[in-house]
């Protein structure tokens, strides 16, 4: 897949919103090379007063650039888009690649991200949320007992050097995560009491992280694998949703 190249511009007013409440907007049509149609989008003012709109992420199906950045430099290196911006929504971090109106200052903006991005480098890696939360989430890192999620000190994120790596990384934990939850269900679940089902929760993660039963606590709070096992195992027995969720993500190294 390759970032389109912008032939042709074409700029219009729409008519939006629901009745009783619409207005008028200006909006930009960007064309390709062969005159079809790359995406049509509503036209902002900075403080500045310089006019842009907000590219879409061709790669991605729901066109966003969080969480890859590269996207977003292909993007503008490419000549979709002039500069990257950084925001936080709802606790949530948002990317979004501008293109200006007035394509004289937009390829000086171009040319002054392109230069301060020149030596950047990207790999793959993965990033753990819970469906529906408001949160960026946490990139997954390579921990001494296997993936963690957080910034732990001293720890570097599980990279890769494709997406394809990637997808098969976390395809293989979640299947790993399946036959460890039903393993847990056997040898937890069947206890009597709750003094024994506490021991045998520790024995079971104890030996799933080849750590002391001492380190437990901490294993269970920062292990990718135990918070996934422990919330399928939940929601095979019917107590909660499970929520889990991994996903490609790009890293700038």
């Amino acid at each position: 897949m390759r970032v389109p190249k912008v032939a042709s511009t074409r700029r219009f007013q729409s008519l939006e919103g629901i009745k009783g409440n619409q207005k008028i907007i200006d909006k930009l049509a960007l064309y390709d090379e062969h005159g079809d149609q790359i995406g049509a989008f509503n036209i902002h003012t900075d403080k500045a007063g310089y006019e842009y709109i907000y590219c879409r992420n061709t790669y991605h199906y729901h066109g966003s650039f969080s969480d890859l950045p590269k996207d977003a430099y292909d993007h503008i290196k490419y000549g979709m888009g002039d500069v990257m911006v950084n925001g936080l929504m709802f606790d949530t971090v948002v990317t979004k690649v501008l293109r200006f109106i007035d394509r004289d200052y937009g390829e000086k903006m171009r040319a002054k991200f392109l230069e301060g991005w020149k030596s950047a480098k990207f790999k793959w890696g993965i990033n753990f949320n819970h469906k529906k939360s408001l949160h960026s989430g946490f990139v997954v890192m390579d921990g001494p007992i296997g993936p963690v999620v957080g910034f732990s000190e001293g720890l570097k994120p599980l990279m890769f050097n494709t997406q394809k790596e990637v997808i098969k990384k976390i395809e293989d934990i979640e299947r790993r995560v399946d036959v460890e939850a039903n393993k847990y269900l056997n040898e937890v679940v069947s206890k009597g009491t709750p003094e024994e089902i506490s021991d045998a929760v520790a024995n079971f993660f104890s030996k799933l992280l080849n750590v002391s039963p001492e380190e437990t606590d901490k294993a269970i709070s920062s292990s990718l694998l135990c918070a996934m096992i422990d919330e399928l195992a939940d929601s095979k027995l019917g107590i909660s949703e499970y929520t889990c969720e991994l996903k490609p993500i790009q890293i700038l190294i």
